[in-house]
């Protein structure tokens, strides 16, 4: 085996010239390491993650400067920094408030090399808004909304109506923050929205 130190304050370019080659040798050419020191890693819910370069006293809002560089409906009070911590790079987790960083730049966290910051969007910690449409509808089920839909975007989400639907009332069922059910009889006006949205 032959190991050749390839700096340039040796002689191993002389050594790699007079080398020859044999039949059945193997050369292998190894990698760069995965990991570089000057490095920060950017996950989660943002526009665009990947590897960005570190410098001294460099902060969260120095990666992400505005709530641009973020995807909609990011998880406001909470986003981690995972840490690699020499001398074994074992890892723990910097948890910060997004809201307060974006906020107040100066109190952002301070980053350190190797660290991977994560953003997570709001439907990590809590359901996203749905509307469950049953019924006289093309294609019955379970949609997610914005969390302002009206009846008629419902019913729109759900295909439209069938031709034998009744078009002058619909019930809609509610369940309020306590738990409780509520049932609602609504007169609608869906007949006259879907002429005129033909």
């Amino acid at each position: 085996m032959l190991s050749l130190d390839l700096s340039p304050d040796n002689s191993a370019p002389a050594q790699l010239t007079s080398f020859k080659i044999q039949d059945g040798d193997e050369i292998h050419i190894f990698p760069i390491a995965q990991y570089n020191q000057d490095t920060i890693y950017l996950q989660g819910h943002v526009q665009r993650p990947g590897r960005y370069s570190y410098h001294e006293k460099m902060k969260l809002t120095d990666l992400i400067a505005s709530y641009k560089e973020i995807l909609p409906e990011p998880a406001a009070h909470y986003g981690e920094i995972i840490r690699l911590n020499p001398p074994d790079f074992h890892p723990t987790v910097v948890s910060f408030d997004l809201a307060a960083a974006m906020a107040d730049p100066a109190s952002a966290p301070q980053l350190q090399p190797l660290d991977t910051v994560r953003i997570f969007s709001r439907f990590d910690f809590e359901p996203a808004p749905t509307v469950f449409v049953v019924g006289e509808v093309r294609s019955p089920g379970n949609y997610r909304t914005s969390g302002q839909a009206s009846l008629r975007d419902a019913v729109f989400l759900a295909g439209g109506l069938k031709p034998d639907a009744a078009v002058d009332t619909a019930q809609l069922f509610r369940i309020n923050p306590d738990g409780q059910l509520q049932n609602l009889q609504r007169k609608s006006r869906l007949r006259a929205e879907w002429k005129r949205c033909g």
